[in-house]
């Protein structure tokens, strides 16, 4: 069952803009901080803002994608030097206690899965429901101990879920070298504490909440659209973060956008996943972030890139509020 449970709280957590695996985590996997290395500068150059606040304090907010791959590692120094510098690490989620946590994990799957005798086929259309089969069942296939009378129980937000997962594991990139993986195992081995931005139960909160009409035009959604399609639009964002494109990365940030606003999408239910998805926990992070600034915690903080990005963002807000917010360059 924990296996299960960490498969599916990885695909959420990919898609919050995301282990699979029971076994303890080998932290010689992904080499720690090393100030002392230099790149090339045909390297990854990947976005990091510094955040100044009128009084000095520091923090530094850096954009991860949530999964990576092997060859990204060692970074390059200026984001090793910003870590270092930093006397605490935030993640939206700690996903290290979470994996530690059985309590938590019994908990999160008593709120994803039914509970009332009703299965996915009281709620999902039959013909949607077909078609998310015919998806999943390689899932259900490769993955160790799930059936189709596991999926059946849970509920129509972990289909759409597991989706994502799949987009990942047909792509190249992979959570255990994912940025905020690599930075947890960092902060352990340096001996610093690591934050919350946010909790796995208010995401998980904020999922679940969604409407009946917004979770079934995602779904209809997720089955309009190839997942050799998904997987392309993975990779390119994922060449995009290395180089630090910001121009390319907003846009392959507003394509996926302009995939979900599609003939399933009126205005309204965009709004409603929008809103949740983004806005609102930017609001949120933002101020859980001045928070930092104003008891003066030197922060590193590593979010899921879109919340840096464009209009409503983190970055924007804070500079509303009067910070300094500066890209900080090779």
């Amino acid at each position: 069952m924990k296996k299960i449970v960490l498969l599916l709280i990885t695909a959420c957590f990919v898609l919050l803009a995301c282990t699979d695996s029971d076994q303890p985590r080998d932290s010689g996997s992904i080499p720690p901080p090393q100030p002392s290395v230099s790149r090339e500068p045909s390297d990854i150059t990947p976005l990091m803002w510094q955040v100044t606040s009128p009084s000095g304090a520091q923090v530094y907010l850096f954009g991860s994608i949530h999964a990576g791959t092997p060859d990204i590692y060692p970074l390059p120094t200026y984001i090793y030097d910003a870590f270092l510098r930093s006397n605490y690490l935030a993640v939206e989620i700690n996903l290290g206690d979470f994996e530690s946590d059985f309590a938590a994990q019994m908990e999160f799957a008593a709120m994803v899965a039914f509970t009332d005798g009703r299965t996915i086929a009281d709620v999902v259309e039959p013909d949607l429901l077909a078609e998310l089969r015919e998806l999943l069942q390689p899932v259900v296939d490769e993955t160790p101990m799930m059936s189709w009378m596991i999926m059946d129980m849970m509920k129509p937000m972990m289909w759409w879920q597991t989706l994502t997962q799949r987009t990942l594991e047909l792509s190249s990139l992979d959570v255990e070298h994912g940025l905020d993986r690599h930075f947890e195992i960092s902060a352990r081995e340096r001996g610093i504490p690591i934050l919350e931005l946010e909790s796995w139960q208010s995401q998980f909160n904020m999922l679940l909440d969604f409407s009946d009409e917004l979770m079934s035009a995602l779904l209809q959604n997720a089955v309009a659209h190839s997942m050799e399609d998904s997987v392309e639009g993975l990779e390119l964002l994922w060449q995009a973060w290395q180089r630090g494109d910001y121009d390319e990365i907003t846009e392959r940030l507003n394509e996926e956008c302009d995939c979900i606003d599609c003939e399933n999408f009126p205005q309204h239910l965009y709004d409603e996943y929008n809103n949740a998805m983004l806005i609102d926990r930017d609001i949120l992070m933002t101020q859980v972030i001045r928070e930092y600034l104003a008891n003066e915690q030197a922060v590193f903080v590593v979010a899921g890139l879109a919340h840096f990005m464009g209009d409503d963002s983190i970055i924007y807000l804070l500079r509303n509020y009067g910070y300094t917010v500066d890209l900080v360059t090779p």
